[in-house]
């Protein structure tokens, strides 16, 4: 709701016209009247579908619909986040300025009242959201907040890839959008705020997000350099896990938040596992028969 509410009090881009899509997975959420009367309050017009089976149907729903629609933009966001007023003139004014194809904004992290701010940096550096300090030419966007030209939909025929269930869909959708001569920026200017609740705080669920991070890294590698790529990731997850096992062993010796760089140590180690895990699977699955 907190989403909704944000999104139906965004200012407009001067020039144009606004459409909603909300794709939920709940089949239920048709009969909440809380929902129901959010809807009936946004300035602009909005179609409502429900989609199972994850996020990327659900997405790839938007963008179906945004072909059907006719539009020229699309804009993305997911329902943990909350977008300030001026968002998509942000995102709008530094897209046609710098005559991108693809605009894309930092994401900052909101954790539940009563989170102490040293663990609310310790989630920062475990997630590692890295500052976007200036406009800078990229190769690949946040489907959580993102900004990109239709053709991309509508003309060269990209979509989520519905098999990365875990992480890793945006990346291989904008780096293959980068590979057909998108242009692809992001600004600090276009922030958009991302809700995390309690229970997705925890340091089993952040193993879990790392591992599959580097699980789905060397498809996407593969897809874009092909066999060349295969090297350079077997060093970079020997090197992660070196540098895991190092940090997690020395992490005690910080006097910062000791605790969590030696835990940051051992999400290295599972983003390693998740490398090697990931080129044994890519390997297995371009094995000949």
């Amino acid at each position: 709701m907190r989403c909704l509410g944000a999104l139906a009090g965004i200012d407009r881009p001067d020039g144009l016209t606004l459409l909603g899509v909300v794709v939920d997975n709940d089949l239920g959420a048709e009969k909440d009247p809380e929902l129901t009367a959010l809807l009936g309050r946004f300035p602009y017009p909005f179609a409502y579908q429900q989609v199972g089976g994850g996020r990327n149907k659900a997405r790839n729903a938007v963008l179906e619909y945004a072909v059907g629609a006719e539009v020229d933009y699309i804009a993305l966001c997911d329902d943990d986040s909350c977008a300030p007023k001026d968002w998509l003139v942000q995102l709008y004014g530094a897209l046609r300025h710098h005559q991108a194809d693809v605009l894309t904004g930092p994401l900052v992290l909101c954790a539940p009242a009563g989170t102490s701010a040293a663990q609310e940096a310790r989630y920062r550096h475990w997630l590692r959201l890295q500052a976007i300090r200036e406009v800078r030419a990229v190769r690949m966007a946040r489907a959580s907040n993102v900004l990109f030209k239709a053709y991309l939909v509508r003309d060269l025929g990209l979509r989520f890839a519905e098999h990365l269930i875990h992480h890793g869909e945006d990346t291989d959708f904008f780096m293959r959008a980068w590979q057909q001569g998108a242009r692809l920026y992001e600004t600090p200017d276009a922030p958009i705020a991302e809700h995390w609740p309690r229970e997705r705080l925890r340091f089993a669920y952040f193993v879990k997000r790392h591992f599959w991070i580097g699980y789905y890294t060397p498809p996407i590698a593969y897809s874009v350099q092909g066999v060349q790529a295969l090297p350079a990731l077997l060093a970079q997850a020997l090197w992660k896990l070196c540098k895991g096992l190092v940090q997690s062993a020395l992490g005690w010796c910080k006097k910062n938040d000791p605790y969590g760089h030696s835990l940051k140590g051992l999400l290295l180690c599972a983003r390693a596992a998740g490398l090697i895990v990931g080129m044994g699977a890519l390997k297995a699955k371009n094995r000949p028969a």
